[in-house]
């Protein structure tokens, strides 16, 4: 009886005038239909699930300083990141969080603190640049961003003791150094210095070494402060406006003991005029030298201990450990504790002036971050990651700032262990101040972006937008590396996997026919599906590999050198008496008067056992691996014969970036005629192309030479690769960050046509 039940909504009504409604939609010819189908591609997919192919979880995020304010933004902002088992990977957030290069470290010598100290600025003539012709960059933002580039360097420390330079060129640490205080629990900029927390109580601050020599130390120490009787586990500096900006500055010390201590750097000379006391010992904090000052002028300056500020440890055995420490221009003091809570300070009186709970369990909090405007991020024992702001209406300073918890995100599965703060003017790929059609913006102030970034266990960074927090949720920005650690051997279907120490090695599932079964499924077993492993022993981990086509021959490498080996499949039983085939190496002796066995960026296998050997130091090495008529006097060593057949190294003078960065991508024709190597760097010498003599050459129409140095793109690239079977001539694809491709002939030194109907660069026709 319902009228809502009864009512219906009446039918539309047809009308002869609406020629609309005559006309009804054309059916697709059946000729185009068919036409689809058979332009389809069908394909077996092998799913591959016991891989157990994990990245180590993240330590510490370092990104490099800020410039100096809006107008003056880095043209070449890079994050550190470091994970667990040693590898520090270098990431461009210009460039959509690219890993750009990487040290894979020691096994024993995880880096739990990281620094970026800039060295004096380089100008594009003092790196030597060939500017001359005007194709050297693609535009004056690139060579800025190289320029800035090239004045940096990154500094780590581990608990073993040690500080290096973290050097991405060579792959290795470089310059180490004892701390003479124990293990090193933290590093901080302070101006144009090194700070560096000890576990005896000190803190010790370090210059930049002047020397050139190839093994010299890293780092001078400058001066050590008084210990504090216990370890040094976070620290914050002020820096001064005296002398290199070392007189004036304000240091703080989160300690073990549950303490904040305060230092402050002045003038020994005239606090003994005030005290009548004179200037005592290193053991005081006087500093020592300096390589941008005179002895005399860094002699008079001193550091003393002038203020303690003690946490709370709510009725614990132990004392409260503060992880990390902030310090604000208005001499506000924030720290995260082992307590869960950041506790707000004045620094001046050394009183406690808020405190704000991170996470009900009383999760320690491990990180702090500031914004440009003051907003206070913290991470820690937890998933969550909060934004903490002043209160609307609070005056500035110490005593007048009321403190809120305005946002919080959960975006990562775990703990975070680490925050950091990027600055980018370019989200699109570019790697500067650029349009889509690669034109420059930069006669008009760029747009500077201030992003907060973290990390922790569950391996991936997340980014978030500061000035919009509360509205945008946070995107993964940076999950695995770039480059996957898997090999596939197509002709025997082995698939070979890099760990950190060893190369383990699957057999996938053979057909029968080359036809596509529908709805077919063929299951695996594991144990049979696992072939076996080569360990490396060694204190560095796996830096590249590749496996033969035919899986018959290993290269591997690590930061010591080469290691080359021959691979044979054997029938044998298991346990259960069921027939399978293992995997049986030997070792191929490689001559030593040979400078074939160097540490190498990356490695690939051509075809007649053409090894191409990207080294570290920049040389390109073609090694041929042939097998032997003699038999083998040794079940573990082969009688492979390995000769080297040419190096290449007219690429490494085409610019002074070229070896600032290693080679990172190798691939070759499938005629074996050609071979591309790429670098993670704008301007020239980024995309190298090189001839090679193929077998199957007849005379000397093909030598090996270098042979073109692509033209310079708007955007970095990401991906290289050569397409065209043996009877096509081979042409260069390369993938941009932006999204767009190039198609290149090289041996037309020129743009495909495709590409030349697009436009150099991408839609500028």
């Amino acid at each position: 009886e319902s009228p809502m039940r009864k009512k219906s909504i009446p039918a539309p009504v047809s009308t002869p005038e609406s020629p609309m409604r005559k006309k009804a939609a054309p059916a697709p010819p059946k000729a185009v239909v068919a036409v689809l189908e058979e332009k389809q591609m069908a394909v077996n997919v092998h799913r591959f699930r016991y891989a157990a192919y994990i990245p180590n979880g993240i330590l510490r995020l370092c990104a490099t300083p800020p410039g100096t304010g809006t107008d003056a933004p880095d043209p070449c902002p890079y994050l550190a990141v470091s994970r667990e088992g040693g590898a520090v990977e270098l990431v461009s957030p210009c460039e959509k969080y690219k890993c750009i290069a990487q040290v894979e470290g020691m096994r024993n010598r995880n880096i739990d603190a990281m620094a970026w100290l800039r060295t004096p600025t380089s100008s594009t003539e003092d790196m030597n640049m060939d500017t001359s012709s005007g194709d050297a960059y693609f535009c004056s933002d690139h060579a800025t961003a190289m320029a800035s580039h090239s004045s940096r360097k990154l500094y780590g420390a581990s608990r073993d003791g040690t500080i290096f330079h973290i050097n991405f060129s060579t792959k290795r640490h470089s310059g180490i150094i004892g701390s003479g205080g124990g293990a090193v629990f933290c590093l901080v900029t302070m101006g144009d210095l090194l700070a560096a927390g000890c576990e005896d109580g000190s803190v010790r601050l370090y210059a930049p070494s002047t020397s050139t020599e190839p093994n010299a130390p890293c780092l001078e120490l400058v001066s050590t402060l008084p210990s504090v009787g216990a370890a040094v586990i976070s620290i914050a500096c002020l820096p001064g406006a005296g002398m290199n900006s070392m007189e004036g500055s304000i240091l703080y010390a989160g300690v073990s003991d549950g303490t904040i201590r305060k230092f402050v750097c002045s003038s020994a000379v005239s606090r003994a005029k005030l005290t009548g006391h004179a200037p005592h010992a290193i053991s005081t904090g006087a500093v020592l030298s300096s390589t941008s000052t005179s002895r005399e002028s860094f002699s008079s300056l001193q550091w003393k201990s002038t203020l303690r500020m003690t946490v709370e440890n709510r009725g614990r055995r132990s004392a409260t450990k503060i992880w990390t420490v902030q310090a604000l221009k208005d001499g506000t003091v924030i720290s995260g504790d082992s307590m869960g809570q950041v506790h707000f300070w004045d620094g001046n009186a050394g009183t406690l002036l808020q405190s704000i709970e991170h996470n009900s369990l009383n999760g320690d909090v491990l990180d702090l971050a500031v914004s440009r405007d003051e907003k206070i991020m913290a991470s820690g024992v937890d998933s969550k990651v909060i934004c903490i702001e002043r209160a609307p209406g609070s005056s500035s300073g110490p005593g007048g700032s009321k403190w809120v918890m305005t946002n919080q995100q959960r975006s990562h599965t775990h703990d975070v262990n680490s925050l950091a703060m990027v600055y980018t003017t370019d989200t699109d790929g570019h790697f500067g101040t650029l349009n889509h059609n690669g034109q420059s913006t930069s006669n008009s102030a760029p747009k500077v972006r201030e992003w907060l970034v973290s990390g922790g266990v569950d391996t991936k960074v997340c980014s978030y937008l500061v000035a919009k927090m509360r509205k945008y949720r946070p995107q993964i920005a940076y999950k695995y590396p770039t480059r996957a650690p898997i090999v596939l051997s197509r002709k025997v279907r082995m698939l070979s996997i890099m760990r950190s120490d060893k190369v383990d090695f699957f057999q996938l599932a053979r057909m029968d026919n080359s036809e596509v079964v529908p709805d077919f499924s063929k299951a695996l077993d594991e144990d049979k599906a696992y072939l076996g492993s080569v360990s490396i022993t060694s204190l560095h981990n796996l830096i590249s590999f590749d496996v033969s086509d035919d899986g018959k021959y290993l290269a591997v490498s690590n930061a010591v050198g080469l290691l080359l080996f021959q691979l044979d499949l054997v029938d044998s039983f298991n346990e259960d008496g069921e027939k399978v085939q293992l995997l049986v190496p030997r070792k191929v002796t490689i001559p030593e008067d040979s400078n074939i066995s160097v540490a190498c960026s990356t490695l690939k296998w051509g075809k007649d056992g053409l090894l191409v050997c990207a080294t570290a130091s920049g040389p390109i090495h073609l090694v041929r691996v042939e097998d032997s008529l003699q038999e083998d006097s040794d079940d573990d060593v082969s009688s492979a014969q390995v000769t080297l057949e040419d190096t290449f190294t007219a690429h490494m003078t085409t610019s002074a970036t070229a070896t600032s960065l290693p080679v990172n991508q190798l691939t070759l024709s499938e005629n074996g005629r050609w071979m591309a190597a790429g670098r993670n760097i704008v301007g020239k010498s980024c995309v190298e192309v090189f001839s090679l003599q193929s077998s199957s050459d007849s005379g000397t129409a093909s030598v090996n030479q270098h042979w073109w140095t692509l033209p310079c793109m708007e955007a970095p690239h990401s991906c290289i690769k050569f397409i065209g079977e043996d009877d096509v001539d081979p042409a260069l694809v390369v993938a941009c960050n932006n999204g767009v491709v190039y198609l290149f002939d090289v041996g037309q030194r020129q743009l495909s046509d495709w590409s030349q109907d697009v436009g150099f660069p991408s839609g500028s026709h």
